[in-house]
């Protein structure tokens, strides 16, 4: 039995099926990671805008004296795009789902703290407005919302507060794929809100504890209990993992069915020929016997027919009411959530541009050890950015592949036009899908993310050697100090026995006198130069500090927006959206088609 089970499972349609209920399983697996990806990826962000500030709180680097501000529109609401299936999506969502939808703390608070102005009746000379600028895509110009946010930070920490803000904006898209969370692995499975009063009032004291998340599971439970329970709605937060579970069970289900049917339908075989040679002998015993046996063969087949017939078909409504909706709703989620990237992270290139009007104000301030702190929890988060970004790339990279390959495999399920038709706009999306992801810059922006890792990573090296001299100063000072001590004693010592005005003339340079007072003399020079050292090593790490991060900043932005919107561009093509104004470069748009 064994032999005949696995030479059915090389047959053509039993194959197929393994195939696909093995593709589901990596497929669960897949969405896991991806989502888990994805939601590391946005807390990495929410982390390093914090830890970015608290590393330079205690800096006091100041701008040279410029007379203009930078002025720079807000990133803007996201706008509502999307074709028409996306309305009748969301026209399908109730009341009910809505309010228990996913709140992200977007920090809208702390965001609307930004000084903002009115736009000045004449532009000052250093203004970046241009109404055909990049950063005015994807939003309406003519908006009377269109505000424009003045920048005129002249520290550092002013400088690193708005990318701190811009952090906490870029993260905040998360509830646009709430359909694609985890509520199967545990309520804490996704970060839903960070403890924004820490990180309004943060300074130097309680930054850290800012990185502490706070989880809510309400909405989780009631999603988990309304799809069990089969809510109409297949697009409320966690369905997308249900809908993948339930696909799993039916194609396990499918897959032992069809294997028995082809199983059965050997037995039923071999019993035709042995009832024909029966026949042919004249065994009228045995050929009741097996006539019964194949009659039996016959029903079971007849019912394992019917209960492939159902399984497949649940398999396709799966597809056509749940998941349809779901990659839909999940690419325009993702769609509007690297758009908002993009623009906070445009944002966040024109204000890392005035590092390069920082200067030194000279005042040499030793590192403390609450700035080694703060550098190496920043090493710590920019690490985690990084890992979690290619993390992100590979994990969805792994989950589209597998999804496309499955619904390939897909094609011999469907019997009418209708099912065909389903079948092809998800296959569609996720051919889509698949090109635009092999063409998204991922290289450029993961390297740019690891080189402001390494320049941290510099920084901790020269804070370390900083340490060390200072250490060292610290050990030779003691020593000169006792060294100075005994000189006095001994100075002491020998005027009591010699008179005061024959002391020098008496005193050989072999005396224990004069050779302690040039051994302490020696060791003062030492001291002398060794401080000289210290405090070269701290100007050292403040010009390195700088300039690592006049350097790698603006490097990591410019390339984060070139990922965020080729990102936002790919899955608009997966809508068909069509002449949508993208910029080219930093200073002009053109119109693209998608067909």
């Amino acid at each position: 039995m064994g032999c005949v089970a696995s030479r059915i499972d090389k047959e053509g349609r039993v194959k197929v099926c393994k195939e696909r209920k093995m593709l589901m399983k990596q497929l669960v697996g897949y969405r896991g990671e991806f989502a888990a990806a994805q939601f590391a990826y946005l807390r990495a962000l929410r982390n390093t805008g914090v830890t970015l500030r608290q590393f330079t709180e205690s800096d006091s680097l100041e701008l040279e004296n410029i007379s203009y501000g930078l002025i720079l529109p807000p990133p803007p609401p996201p706008p509502s795009f999307g074709p028409d299936f996306r309305k009748a999506v969301d026209s399908n969502k109730g009341e009910a789902a809505q309010e228990e939808s996913i709140e992200i703390n977007q920090g809208e608070e702390l965001v609307e703290n930004t000084a903002v102005s009115p736009l000045p009746e004449k532009p000052h000379p250093g203004e970046i407005v241009d109404d055909n600028s990049s950063m005015m895509s994807w939003y309406n110009k003519d908006s009377p919302d269109a505000a424009m946010v003045v920048w005129k930070n002249n520290t550092l920490e002013g400088i690193i507060k708005e990318l701190d803000d811009y952090f906490l904006k870029a993260s905040a898209g998360g509830k646009e794929i709430a359909v694609f969370t985890d509520i199967n692995i545990g309520d804490n499975s996704v970060p839903w809100k960070l403890n924004e009063n820490k990180r309004k009032r943060s300074n130097s004291a309680n930054v850290f504890s800012a990185l502490s998340w706070s989880w809510s599971s309400k909405s989780l439970q009631f999603a988990r209990y309304s799809l069990q329970c089969g809510s109409s709605d297949p697009c409320m937060p966690g369905a997308h993992c249900i809908t993948l579970d339930k696909l799993y069970d039916a194609e396990q289900k499918l897959y032992k069915e069809i294997k028995e049917e082809e199983i059965t339908k050997l037995e039923h075989e071999r019993k035709l020929m042995l009832l024909q040679k029966l026949d042919e002998n004249h065994d009228q015993t045995k050929t009741e016997k097996i006539q019964s046996s194949v009659e039996n063969l016959e029903t079971d087949i007849r019912r394992l027919q019917h209960s492939i017939s159902i399984n497949r078909s649940s398999i396709l409504k799966l597809i056509d009411e749940e998941l349809y909706p779901q990659l839909v709703a999940l690419t325009l989620g993702l769609m509007d959530m690297w758009k908002m990237m993009y623009k906070s992270h445009q944002v966040q290139n024109h204000i890392s541009q005035q590092l390069n009007h920082l200067t030194d104000n000279l005042n040499v301030d030793l590192t403390t050890e609450s700035h080694r702190q703060a550098t190496a929890q920043l090493e710590s988060e920019v690490s985690f950015w990084y890992h979690s970004f290619c993390k992100l790339i590979k994990s969805q990279q792994e989950y589209v592949r597998t999804l496309c390959r499955w619904i390939q495999l897909t094609d011999c399920l469907a019997d009418d036009h209708q099912q065909n038709r389903c079948l092809s706009a998800v296959s569609r999306i996720c051919e889509e899908w698949q090109l635009g992801f092999e063409n998204l810059p991922d290289k450029v922006a993961s390297e740019a993310i690891k080189s402001f890792l390494l320049a941290i990573q510099s920084i901790i090296r020269q804070q370390a050697e900083e340490y060390n001299q200072q250490k060292k100063c610290a050990k030779l000072e003691k020593r000169l100090q006792k060294e100075s001590t005994s000189l006095t004693e001994m100075e002491k010592k020998v005027e009591r026995s010699v008179a005061a005005s024959d002391m020098n003339s008496t005193l050989s340079p072999k005396h224990p006198l004069s050779v302690k007072s040039a051994k302490t003399e020696a060791l003062k020079k030492r001291v002398d130069m060794e401080k000289g050292k210290h405090l070269n090593s701290v100007q050292v790490c403040k010009t390195m500090t700088l300039n690592n991060l006049k350097t790698t900043l603006p490097n990591v932005f410019k390339a984060l927006m070139g990922f965020s919107k080729a990102s936002a561009l790919a899955f608009e093509a997966i809508h068909g959206h069509t002449y949508t104004k993208i910029p080219c470069n930093e200073s002009e748009t053109q119109e693209t088609k998608f067909e």
